[in-house]
This record gives C-alpha cells, structure tokens and sequence, in this order.
C-alpha cells in the first residue's frame, strides 16, 4: 500500500501561484480521470481552498515507486499548465508522512488560522466530490481508503472535543463578533447591529452574527447596488446609503465598520449628535478599517465604547498563543489514530501474505494428485506414488519456513529464534488460553502498563523492562495471566481490546478436537491430498476387475495406514 501528497499552501506560494494551481470542478473530475485510466490512483482526494490546493493519492500495489511518483508531478504540471521548475513550490510526502500530514491538515494543525473547523468540512466536500466521480463510472472505492477517511475525521473531532485547538477566537472579525455578543442581553437578537461598509471582513463578521442568532443586520455602503449585493450574498439583511447613516446610527448600540475611505466615516461630531438623541445610552463601536473609519475621539463621549484593529489585535495574538499550547494536546491523539489505522494496514497486509502461501500450497497439492493419478494410470506402484508424493508436498511446504530460519541463524537473530523454537517444540501440548497469554505478554502490549484503570489509552505508558506484563491499579497490582478471555469491565479498555484481538485472531486457527493451536493447517492439506488419492484409487479400482485385482491389495494397505 503506497500513499502519496502533493500540494501547495499559503506557505510556500504567494496568492498569485495559489490562484493559479486551485482546482475548479472541471480541473478535478479531470484529474481524478487522469490518475485512474494511467493506473497512477485506486483512490484520490483533492483539497482545494482558498490557503491550500493539495493532492493525496492512494495505491494498493505500486511496482516502480520513483516512476510512479513522477507520472503523478507530471500530471499535476500537466493539469495546471506549470513548468517542471513550480514544483519547488509543492510539498510532497509518502506513506505515513503522507497520513500524518492529512491528519494534521483535518484537525487544523496546519492551517493559516490555527485550528479553524473549516477545513474539516472542506475535507469532506473533497471526499463526496470523490464519491460521486467514482458512482458516475460504477467504481468501487477501495475500503482501506474508507477506513482511512474514517479515522481522519474521528481524530480530527476527537482533537476538536478535547483540546483547545479551537476554543479561542484568533480572527479580528470573530474576535469582535465574540465580545459583542458578550455585553449584548439575552434577548438582542432582534436589536439592529450596523455594518458599515461591503468589504469582506464585514461579510466574515456578518456570517459569525448569524451564527450566533444575531439576524437584524443593516448594510451601510456608499454604493446602495453594492449593499444590496452583500445583502444578497449574505441571504438577510437591510440595505442603505452612506447619506443614511445618522438616522440609521440612532437606532442601534452596536456598530461595526470596515470600509477603505481615507477619512473618517464615523466623526466625533456626528457621534455626539447620535447619543444626544439616544439619550447617551451605551453604545459599542468597533472599527475594522486601516486606515480607521471611526474618530478616536468618541471615546470621550458619554455610552460610548470603541474597540479598534489594535485593540482586537492584541487579544487575538493572546488567543493564538493559547491555541498554540494546545498543539501538545492534539499530537498523541493524532499519533493515535495514525498507528490505529497502521495496525489495520498490517492486519490486512498479513492476511494478504497468508492468503498468497495457502493457495500457492493448495495449488501445489493439486499439481501432485495430477501427477499421481498419471502415476496410476500407468500403473506404477501406488506406495512409490504415495511416498513420491508427501515428499515433494512436504518439501513444498517446509521450503519457505526453512529458508525464513535460515535468514534468521544468518544475521543472529536469536531472540526470535528463540520463541520460534519453543513454539515448535510445545505446539502439540499448548492450550489456545496459554498462547494468546503469551502472545498477549510479548507482542501487542510491548511492555504496556496503565498507572491507573481510569485513564484514557493516551496515558499509557511505555516501560522498556523484562518483567511480566502486569495490570496496576490503587489497590492491587493484577498480571495479565489472571484476566480471562471473557474479559473483565473493570480491567484497562487497551487491554481488553487488545486481548479480545488477540483471541480472534487465535481461535481462526484453533483445533478445538485436539485442543491446540496450529498457525497453518498442514493436517488439513495432509487430509485433503490422500482422501483425493483414496478417492482415485477406488474410481480405477471400479473401472474394471482386472484393475480392480492390481489395485485391490494396495488399497487395503493404504486405508490401514491411514488408520
């Protein structure tokens, strides 16, 4: 399985290089079209915003990784119509990094604003973009891909809910959105709140007052055509003219002003008409502009309250420290989610390689009753066909685990040797019960402890001791031999998860008549080939009575030995 990003973010390129690589709808059906008729891509995601236009491919099996990775630049020059020199302005990643970064990327980790919850919703627009161009052509999205996906955005809600990545408001406009809301009462939602100016600020701003009930939105704009397009734009609001400002002023305590004028807009005296008809009361003014909109002076004035850009600056450089902090939080939960889907990975990578040895086994056994029955048909000995025949099964079979030992005797690597041979030598008298114990002790917790049973599975610790594996708790410190297969509510969630894992993946190959545990079923093939060869002797051994009486006293000999 091989991952692979390429993007380009606000840090790399400036906004004319960004403008330049975003995907439109046409751009992205296009690419997703390219990487799958040149067999670059199982699955793609295409991230495209207004800070970053990234890349993030999937593919199952790749043979030629640098060729691979040059086909998937070359489409993306291709697709934007850049030189081969504008990649300097790309970030690439591959496997787990590739994973990371998406993972960092949903939880706002890497972002222009620290933690803003965009982008996880932008992330999911990419991934429905990818549905429906795979439904349009009846494709099967790989369900490693899911799963993945999956994972991203458990973590990403996961960093959200428990950390303070997002807890703290670090845009001017939100920022001025949040103390208004603050010293409004609880039944302002249909006080009108004044907006001077159609400037983009003021439509995120108008968009954080809605979000927080606050729908009486008014529009002041020298254009009213401009005015009544933002009002458009926003879905709600009033429209008027910058020559209706006073009257507007008077009706409203809560003003918020982001125009491009180069003198003030808002003027002491004009202020100090306004209050004397509002009869001084408070009145909240916020000015957003550069250069300002409102006179410094209507401090002065009675009710009057201003917050400017530096005002507003100052708090948000506060909040991004404090989200800043929070980055420690959310990396071990990421790390988390990264190794959960890892796991995963490896689970089906192994079963792929199991799979692979079986049925290259089984199609060996079926290579040899072909052999045998030609043996037969020409009449030769059926015990020299029979020993002929579990010798090369055998053979076939111990080839591989053989030339795996001997890797492991050539580069001295004793301690696996070690546990291989005790496997060995116990495999025919081990319960099911002692091998996940054992299994349990020394792969899947490596020398895990929790400190204590409330703990999340974050707060596990790694101890580098050759003692066994033992549960702690207040009270009492309980091994993990004592904790049965049924599992215990009380004990540690990892350590049940992990034992329950453990168990299944046992019992797959657990012979409950024997009552042991056999990794690869060799009495199964040995079974299935000389019931196929029983099954042959007696199909000739009816075809006629002369070979019938070759047959008849090797046949009886071959069922005893069975027996």
């Amino acid at each position: 399985m091989s991952y692979f990003i390429i993007g380009s973010n606000y840090q790399l390129a400036d906004t004319s290089f960004s403008s330049k690589v975003a995907f439109s709808a046409d751009k992205m059906t296009q690419l997703h079209h390219d990487l799958l008729i040149n067999n670059l891509a199982d699955c793609a995601l295409i991230i495209s915003t207004c800070n970053r236009s990234e890349v993030f491919i999937y593919k199952r099996k790749v043979d030629n990784l640098e060729h691979w990775i040059n086909s998937i630049q070359q489409a993306i020059i291709n697709i934007h119509q850049l030189e081969t020199s504008d990649l300097a302005k790309f970030y690439q990643k591959l496997n787990q990094e590739a994973c990371l970064h998406l993972f960092k990327v949903a939880c706002g980790l890497d972002s222009l604003v620290l933690g803003e919850p965009q982008i996880t919703g932008q992330i999911k627009d990419a991934m429905n973009f990818t549905e429906q161009f795979y439904a349009s052509g009846n494709l099967k999205i790989p369900a490693e891909f899911y799963k993945l996906i999956d994972e991203v955005f458990a973590c990403a809600k996961e960093v959200r809910t428990h950390t303070a990545i997002g807890k703290y408001a670090v845009s001017i406009a939100y920022m001025a959105c949040k103390i208004a809301r603050s010293v409004l009462p609880v039944n302002a939602a249909k006080q009108p709140i004044v907006l001077i100016g159609a400037s983009q600020t003021n439509l995120l701003l108008a968009r954080h007052l809605l979000r927080n009930n606050l729908n009486n939105l008014i529009i002041v704009n020298r254009s009213f055509a401009n005015a009544q397009n933002f009002v458009h734009e926003l879905g709600t609001g009033q429209a008027y003219t910058l020559e209706q400002l006073p009257a507007v002023l008077e009706q409203s305590s809560l003003v918020f002003s982001s125009t491009s004028a180069q003198d003030f807009i808002v003027t002491n005296k004009l202020m100090q008409e306004v209050q004397a008809k509002r009869n001084y009361q408070d009145c909240l003014l916020f000015d957003l502009a550069i250069p300002n909109d409102i006179d410094p002076a209507v401090v002065n004035i009675q009710g009057v309250k201003l917050f400017n850009r530096d005002n507003l600056q100052h708090m948000v450089e506060e909040n991004k420290q404090k989200r800043s902090s929070a980055i420690d939080d959310s990396l071990p939960i990421i790390y988390r989610y990264l190794e959960r889907y890892s796991a995963h990975n490896r689970i089906l990578q192994g079963n792929d390689i199991i799979v692979e040895y079986r049925n290259a086994i089984n199609q060996h056994r079926k290579n040899l009753v072909e052999e045998a029955k030609h043996a037969l048909g020409k009449g030769e000995d059926i015990e020299q066909v029979l020993e002929n025949l579990s010798i090369s099964l055998t053979n076939k079979i111990l080839h591989t685990p053989t030339l795996m030992l001997s890797s492991l005797i050539k580069n001295g690597q004793t301690c696996q040797l070690a546990d291989l041979s005790t496997y060995l030598d116990r495999r025919d008298k081990d319960t099911i019960q002692e091998v996940i114990t054992d299994t349990l002790n020394k792969d899947i917790f490596k020398q895990t402890c929790c400190k204590d049973k409330s703990v999340q599975f974050s707060d596990c610790k790694i101890r580098n001791q050759s003692t066994p594996l033992t549960y702690h708790n207040a009270k009492s410190t309980i091994p993990v031999n004592s904790i049965k297969a049924t599992g215990d509510t009380s004990k540690c969630p990892f350590h049940q998860q992990a034992y329950a894992q453990q168990k299944d993946l046992a019992t797959q190959n657990f012979d409950k008549t024997k009552g042991v545990f056999i990794p690869l079923d060799y009495q199964m093939l040995e079974n299935q080939l000389l019931n196929d060869l029983v099954q042959i002797i007696e199909q000739k051994s009816e075809a006629t009575d002369e070979y019938n009486e070759d047959l008849g006293i090797g046949l009886v000999k071959f069922k005893k030995k069975r027996i």
